[in-house]
């Protein structure tokens, strides 16, 4: 199955079947295999995953997102910011950039830095083009959102979160639809309207 399969599938939730693809042997050095293990929690899985790729695919840019995202997930937070440092240049010139400032915006999240993330962030909020760049836009709503949340900034979360539920649920983007409509349903409260919140989880529960 082709890398650019794997992550349509991603971002549909379809983690399970990533993990299935890694018994094929065009999928063995794939480091999505080990992105799509961490992101559903199985870490020791993408330990090994990470583990049975060859050492020339490691500094590759997709490779070095997905070290990033386990070491994420480990709590190796500084690990994760240096990797992606790193590997920002080859980022660039692949158009993995976004993907890698919105992995370290998380990572900065999980450190407890949520003005650094609203800084980051903010001031290039835009929509991207195509299926797979709506995806990374929508993520980087959600990490946006949470840190206004983080900073006891509710109704902006509510404008930065909104956009990105509805075209997930519609497109069935699904791997972050869950944290998106509880952390939107979450804002929605804390600016007093109980009822749009039980929409909202209303919404994400069907």
């Amino acid at each position: 199955m082709a890398s650019s399969v794997h992550w349509g599938l991603l971002w549909q939730g379809r983690c399970g079947d990533i993990v299935d693809a890694a018994s094929t042997p065009d999928s063995r050095d794939d480091p999505i295999i080990v992105l799509a293990a961490a992101w559903s929690g199985r870490a020791g899985l993408a330990e090994r995953a990470w583990e049975g790729m060859s050492p020339a695919r490691r500094p590759l840019p997709q490779a070095v997102f997905a070290r990033a995202s386990l070491d994420v997930v480990h709590g190796r937070l500084r690990e994760a910011q240096q990797g992606l440092h790193r590997g920002s240049d080859a980022a660039h010139a692949t158009g993995m950039h976004t993907q890698f400032e919105v992995l370290a915006a998380w990572a900065a999240l999980r450190a407890g830095e949520a003005a650094q993330v609203v800084a980051a962030l903010w001031p290039g909020l835009v929509e991207l083009d195509g299926p797979e760049r709506r995806a990374i836009s929508e993520w980087a709503r959600l990490v946006l959102g949470l840190a206004l949340l983080e900073l006891e900034r509710p109704a902006d979360a509510v404008d930065v979160l909104g956009p990105a539920l509805e075209p997930m649920l519609r497109a069935r983007r699904l791997l972050m639809v869950t944290a998106t409509g509880y952390a939107l349903a979450e804002a929605r409260l804390r600016v007093g309207d109980a009822a749009a919140a039980r929409l909202v989880l209303a919404d994400v529960r069907d």
